[in-house]
């Protein structure tokens, strides 16, 4: 784990947690009440930004490409434009709509800019893996927020029961609530937990650490 790895994935959540913060305020809601739909509005809202549906046959004329794709931003002076793959799962647009609202919280301080989620991401150069990243970790992040993930866990939902209550897969939850631990016990100086063995068994080894921080969130939501 290097340094700027923990530094960046901090700077997200506190990024995550302001969004939160604001998006309660905006709406009148709680913070655990905020779901993907809530975010999707405060950025039409609140930015110049589109978000449409294109079918795959309209995606590969749009970018002329033969490859798969999931979504497409466009930022330009005048406005963002976000499309989003319609012919895959609902959990998967729902990521990829917030994952391309997220470069253009991230990543739209410069003009004419465009971002493809590719479904297959080996060809992104190293810059533009890097900023994929960040958006997904951001995304991740805004699909359920901190406050709603503790209480939810808090409050005995089982782990099925979250992906249905937030509209999210069963991959995202788990790499979400993986992450939140690892970088939980990162950044306070956990030594019993070592990064390979946390990606692995997250909620196996830190059966003693601060009340076994949530009962390692309820033991990693009893491994599914």
């Amino acid at each position: 784990m290097y340094p700027e790895e923990l530094e960046k994935y901090l700077e997200l959540q506190q990024i995550s947690k302001k969004l939160a913060q604001t998006i309660s305020e905006y709406y009148h809601i709680r913070e655990t009440q905020i779901r993907w739909w809530n975010v999707t509005e405060f950025f039409k809202d609140t930015k110049k930004i589109t978000i449409s549906p294109l079918n795959q046959r309209q995606f590969n004329k749009l970018i002329n490409g033969s490859y798969g794709i999931y979504g497409l931003t466009i930022i330009n002076k005048y406005l963002s434009m976000v499309y989003y793959n319609d012919t895959s799962i609902a959990s998967r647009q729902h990521f990829t709509i917030l994952h391309e609202l997220s470069h253009i919280q991230l990543h739209s301080n410069t003009k004419n800019e465009t971002y493809s989620s590719l479904i297959i991401g080996n060809d992104y150069s190293a810059e533009d893996t890097i900023k994929e990243q960040e958006a997904n970790t951001l995304a991740s992040q805004l699909l359920i927020n901190d406050n709603a993930l503790n209480q939810y866990i808090n409050n005995g939902f089982k782990f099925n029961q979250i992906c249905k209550e937030f509209e999210i897969s069963h991959e995202a939850l788990k790499n979400r609530i993986k992450n939140y631990l690892k970088y939980y016990y990162i950044k306070n100086n956990i030594d019993c937990c070592e990064e390979d063995k946390i990606i692995q068994n997250p909620f196996v080894y830190a059966n003693s650490i601060t009340t076994k921080y949530m009962d390692d969130q309820k033991i990693y939501i009893k491994s599914f």
